[in-house]
């Protein structure tokens, strides 16, 4: 990973309420990033920012958060996800590589670009991960002013930034940028994020912690070579950690990878997860204390839905 003035976060809950009171100070922190981005977009006019970041470090959240400050702000704003653009079926194919440029339809992709920057109305996608393919598009309809969000891992690929162009445009980064030290149990940032994603995976996209782990090291491979090494050129910098999340993400993916099969090549690091999270047990507090507009509901569902935990 690039050098990005990382540091380790040291947090002490002495009870669920002392972890409970803590949600309100992180949301706060976290929304104040997303506020001066957007004071910045509007002052300098953008029409597109591409933000990028690592697997599960909150992207969707914040791109639609973003939207919501510059509408405060008089802009209307829309935001679009990289992922809609995926290749239909790439989940049949032997070993599916979904962080690669391969991955994505940039043809279409460039249509719709050139479509929404020309003023004219274009289709976007809706990608179905349970489908495999694109179940329905939206027509949006473009303003002469509307700024437009594309996230994904993929923004800052060079073929996709290519497509935005360079007037203009904005790119951030967003990420888990700290390790953690919960009542003394050590989580590195990468793993924080890991366990967002195994929970977020079994949730939505249909798929268990063995299936999720067993795709982590490619993962983690295509993060330091085509996504970090673009950190330093960005023009914002945002930190998603939010430091209660842990022990509300651990009491639900427990039982999700207890489920990993003892002769599993990736039992060891299920084990060891399990093991650590549990330390955490006379701290698991209620989701409730979660707001909707939290990037945490990314990944552990919204009230409507029905708590995880």
């Amino acid at each position: 990973m690039a050098k990005n003035k990382m540091k380790e976060k040291v947090i002490n809950f002495k009870s669920k309420t002392d972890l409970e009171n803590s949600v309100n100070e992180a949301e706060a922190r976290f929304h104040e990033q997303i506020c001066d981005v957007a004071e910045t977009l509007v002052g300098d006019n953008t029409r597109i920012l591409s933000l990028a970041g690592p697997s599960c470090s909150g992207k969707t959240t914040a791109s639609h958060l973003l939207c919501r400050e510059l509408e405060r702000m008089g802009k209307h704003a829309e935001a679009f996800s990289i992922d809609d653009f995926y290749r239909d079926h790439i989940n049949e194919e032997p070993n599916p590589d979904y962080e690669s440029i391969g991955a994505i339809d940039t043809e279409y992709l460039r249509e719709c670009t050139d479509r929404l920057l020309g003023g004219k109305n274009a289709m976007m996608p809706v990608y179905d991960f349970i489908a495999g393919s694109r179940t329905s598009y939206r027509e949006i309809r473009p303003g002469a002013d509307d700024i437009f969000i594309f996230e994904g891992i993929q923004a800052l690929y060079p073929q996709i930034v290519e497509l935005f162009g360079g007037e203009n445009t904005k790119k951030a980064f967003i990420c888990v940028n700290d390790d953690a030290e919960i009542n003394g149990v050590f989580f590195d940032r990468n793993e924080l994020r890991l366990l967002r994603r195994l929970l977020r995976d079994f949730l939505f996209r249909g798929s268990d912690a063995d299936f999720t782990l067993g795709l982590w090291k490619n993962v983690r491979k295509n993060e330091d070579e085509n996504i970090f090494p673009y950190w330093d050129g960005c023009d914002f910098k945002i930190s998603s950690y939010l430091e209660y999340e842990t022990p509300i993400i651990g009491k639900a993916l427990i039982p999700v990878l207890a489920e990993v099969a003892n002769e599993s090549a990736n039992y060891q690091i299920a084990a060891h997860l399990v093991n650590k999270l549990s330390s955490l047990a006379s701290v698991f507090a209620d989701p409730n204390a979660v707001p909707d507009s939290s990037i945490l509901r990314e990944f552990i569902g919204k009230r409507s839905d029905g708590d995880v935990v």
